[in-house]
């Protein structure tokens, strides 16, 4: 009979020996100098090292056994000692006296604890407290014999409801088909199975169980180590249903499928069958340059052994002699468990051919536009101009390059009837393409590019397909600016005409004065009542309005004069100390951002500002308060005249600058703001009149004048210098 120190010790070497064998634990005894007594095949793994005689701990060159043994030194002080490595990878160093020391390592989870075991103190330290899961099943019962910590928590279940249980209790495997694997373990000396076992909360798990047959107290049992494997088994899972869907995929697609290695074609889907005219056992197991003409060789090896994967297009030759020129891409793939590249093939022959003749139809189509006398812009559904033609460059001074609507305000143009500044979505593409409008012969005065000033005829349209859908708009400009210049000259020279028929009457001045003299003198000699004296007045104020007249077609005449370069801020204080102001008024006058400004003139640009600044004094009652304010901005001066007089009724506004027009801020032959128009005109800029306050035109009136700087590149107009 044997006696209980030998069971223990027939216990403890069954174990040693179970773990010797075992690859999934890390195994080694040490002795209290640090030599390696006894090691499993998994130890010299982790240790990087080739089967040796002899291993000390400290003399390995490997930073786990200098880990060891600076573990190992503090189990001696502490008994037991735990600390990870890498990935996943944890040790447990227990001593085993002054003399011996027990590493065992690669678990996946530390103890929580550890329960010692007086009686059996190595085998506990063996089997009890290792950190991976861990069965003793007698295999002819298949009952579990004993159990250790780690597969109480792995499972969860508590020891004694284990120990009560048999192996088809955890296995989903019925006792029969257990008994059967228990059999083949306890035949072949052990062996790797893979199980699914049940937890005690009803979740089932792929397991690993490595199962080697061992003898415990003269039973025959099987020490079985338990390894979680379910998200190992899951990605193979998903990895076998990703080849079934990539087969699937392949096999439907539309597109030529190949799988290659070194460009030997391993697998080929049906498309790609179908286009080289063959079927699949013609095609697996050839070069794929075999199928490829010799101007493109090179291409597919550059492309091939890069690993590039962007399209490129290739010809190649079928089976049956016919050439398909096809758009080839490439990338990575694992085929077979091994790295391969897989390659779409598509046939572009015809995607090509249309592609020519659209090239074709553009060419045409360019050519047709480039003949036209007006410029076309051709927009697509957000603006973006995508289509222009030599002469739309010439109108606007350079390239054009709109990426959508709010590009838009690159373009300078002014309407050409109020000179009011078009904003980016009032040009009529920009209307053709948000509210489908349509438009003709709008008249926009512009500033080109390289600063040229012209006006344009913009007509447009939206691009609507038969289905209603926007496509995009279309606008032809004609450049009108040499026929406006035309047409505005003749008008000047029409007006000039028209006034200097009217110097035939100047000796009515003469008269005049004449008449003025003589009533002037019965005035002053003869005592005359107050109804006799109104009737005096009113002739002498005919002779004087009649006088005042002459003296502006004076003005009109004196147009010739050679043009002279002048500071605005200088000028305008002069005309400010010409105007008379009635001694029983206060009128104030302000000046500001003029200085330095420099125009090109003959001198009669100070009647126009004269006229202005004289009317506001003229046509208001009681105090009044001008303000004359400058303002630089793209090569010309913005002078803005404002008082806060009565001011002028919009009725009035549109026919402002007409000649012989009465009413209002007009002088009674209606010569006065025409003169302004005409002398401004002249110059080569523009007048406006607008409410001092937007919209309330009982609070003063704002007149904005617009002239070219001198030395800038603006349109010649009459009276400008040429440049």
């Amino acid at each position: 009979m044997e006696t209980p120190d030998a069971v223990k010790m027939g216990k403890i070497g069954d174990l040693r020996e179970a773990l010797r064998h075992s690859r999934c634990i890390t195994y080694a005894l040490v002795d209290g100098q640090g030599k390696v007594i006894e090691h499993n095949s998994a130890f010299m793994e982790a240790l990087d090292q080739l089967a040796k005689r002899e291993l000390i701990l400290q003399e390995l060159d490997h930073p786990l056994a200098k880990k060891f043994e600076e573990k190992r030194l503090a189990a001696l002080q502490n008994g037991y000692i735990t600390f990870s490595w890498g990935e996943g990878g944890e040790y447990e160093i227990i001593s085993l006296g002054e003399r011996e020391t027990l590493i065992i390592g690669k678990m996946t989870s530390p103890p929580s604890h550890i329960i010692s075991d007086e009686e059996d103190g190595l085998y506990s330290k063996l089997f009890m407290h290792a950190l991976t899961p861990m069965m003793l099943i007698e295999p002819y019962s298949t009952r579990i014999v004993d159990v250790n910590l780690a597969a109480t928590r792995f499972y969860g279940y508590d020891r004694e409801t284990m120990l009560s249980m048999i192996i088809s209790d955890l296995n989903v495997l019925s006792r029969e088909e257990m008994y059967v694997n228990m059999r083949i373990a306890l035949r072949e000396g052990g062996g790797r199975f893979y199980f699914r076992h049940r937890l005690a909360s009803g979740e089932v798990r792929d397991v690993e169980v490595y199962s080697r047959p061992i003898r415990i107290q003269q039973r025959e049992l099987l020490h079985s180590i338990v390894l979680d494997v379910t998200k190992r088994k899951q990605a193979e899972r998903i990895a076998r249903q990703s080849g079934q869907r990539y087969q699937v995929l392949s096999d439907a697609s539309f597109e030529g499928v190949l799988i290659h290695s070194d460009l030997i074609i391993l697998d080929a889907n049906r498309a790609f069958c179908e286009l080289m005219g063959g079927i699949e056992s013609q095609l697996v197991g050839r070069n794929f340059l075999d199928f490829t003409e010799p101007e493109c060789v090179e291409r597919v090896r550059e492309h091939a052994a890069e690993e590039r994967s962007e399209p490129y297009e290739i010809t190649l030759r079928t089976l049956d002699g016919r050439k398909m020129l096809v758009e080839a891409r490439g990338g990575k793939v694992i085929f077979q468990d091994r790295p391969a590249r897989v390659a779409t093939i598509v046939d572009i022959t015809g995607r090509k051919l249309i592609e020519i003749d659209l090239e074709r139809e553009r060419a045409r189509l360019r050519a047709t536009l480039d003949s036209l006398p007006v410029g076309v812009f051709i927009a697509d559904v957000n603006g973006r101009v995508v289509e222009t033609n030599s002469m739309a460059t010439e109108i606007w001074g350079g390239q054009i390059d709109i990426s959508d609507i709010s590009d838009y305000s690159k373009f300078i143009g002014f309407w050409a009837d109020t000179g009011i500044r078009l904003r980016a979505e009032d040009w009529n593409l920009a209307r053709a393409v948000l509210k489908r409008e349509t438009t003709t012969s709008e008249m926009i005065d512009i500033i080109r590019f390289d600063g040229r000033k012209g006006t344009v005829l913009n007509s447009a349209a939206p691009i609507i397909s038969s289905q209603g859908e926007l496509l995009g708009g279309v606008v032809i400009a004609q450049d009108i600016t040499r026929q406006s210049e035309i047409e505005r000259r003749a008008r000047l020279d029409k007006e000039r005409s028209e006034l200097y028929l009217d110097l035939l009457t100047h000796d009515i001045n003469n008269l005049n004065a004449v008449a003025m003299g003589y009533l002037q003198l019965l005035r002053e000699r003869v005592r005359l009542d107050e109804k006799s004296e109104f009737l005096l007045s009113q002739p002498i104020k005919a002779l004087q309005d009649s006088s005042d007249l002459i003296a502006s077609i004076s003005i009109i005449q004196r147009g010739d004069d050679a043009l002279r370069e002048i500071e605005l801020g200088t000028v305008l204080r002069e005309v400010i100390s010409d105007v008379p102001i009635p001694s029983n008024r206060k009128v104030d006058i302000e000046i500001e951002g003029l200085d330095g400004l420099v125009i090109e003139t003959s001198g009669l640009i100070k009647e126009a500002f004269y006229n202005l600044i004289d009317n506001a004094i003229r046509h208001s009652t009681g105090p009044v308060h001008i303000w004359i304010r400058g303002q630089m901005t793209n090569y010309h001066v913005m002078i803005s005249i404002e008082d806060d007089g009565p001011g002028i009724s919009d009725d009035l506004k549109s026919r402002l600058f007409e000649r012989k027009r009465g009413g209002g801020r007009f002088t009674s032959h209606g010569l006065g703001l025409f003169l302004v128009r005409s002398l401004v005109e002249s110059h080569g800029g523009r007048v406006r009149v607008e409410d001092r306050i937007p919209r309330d035109h009982t609070q003063g009136t704002r007149f904005v004048i617009d002239l070219p700087l001198a030395g800038t590149p603006s349109g010649n107009s009459l009276g400008v210098r040429q440049s």
